[in-house]
């Protein structure tokens, strides 16, 4: 959970919510599902329980920030989401040097199965 901003389960929650009511009395028809970025480094000290709170909406997708600078246990950390049943969603790939070195070399893969467009 980020440091930057309150992003316990909670308080999401309650600001999906406030900002449903919101758009309800403004007339404007729209579903608002919760979720949250997480840091890729905060993603082992997260049991699955937490991590399915984090998930946006009721699926499986999960928003992983894409770290600034290299990440030796990135992939790693992906795919012990995707064994978990969740499936990963990269934030800001471009800014990743991992997936910016992918984007330049096409005869380099994608880590365990994460696309980089």
């Amino acid at each position: 959970m980020s440091l930057d901003y309150d992003s316990r389960p909670a308080v999401i929650e309650d600001g999906v919510k406030s900002l449903a009511a919101a758009l309800t009395a403004a007339s404007v028809e729209l579903e608002l599902v919760g979720g949250a970025e997480v840091a890729a480094a905060r993603l082992p000290a997260l049991d699955d329980d937490s991590l399915r709170a984090l998930s946006i909406g009721p699926g499986p997708y999960l928003l992983v920030e894409s770290p600034y600078s290299s990440s030796p246990f990135l992939e790693d950390h992906l795919f012990g989401l995707q064994t978990r049943g969740f499936q990963p969603l990269l934030a800001h790939p471009e800014r990743c040097p991992l997936f910016t070195a992918i984007a330049r070399d096409s005869s380099a893969s994608s880590p365990r199965g994460c696309s980089a467009r």
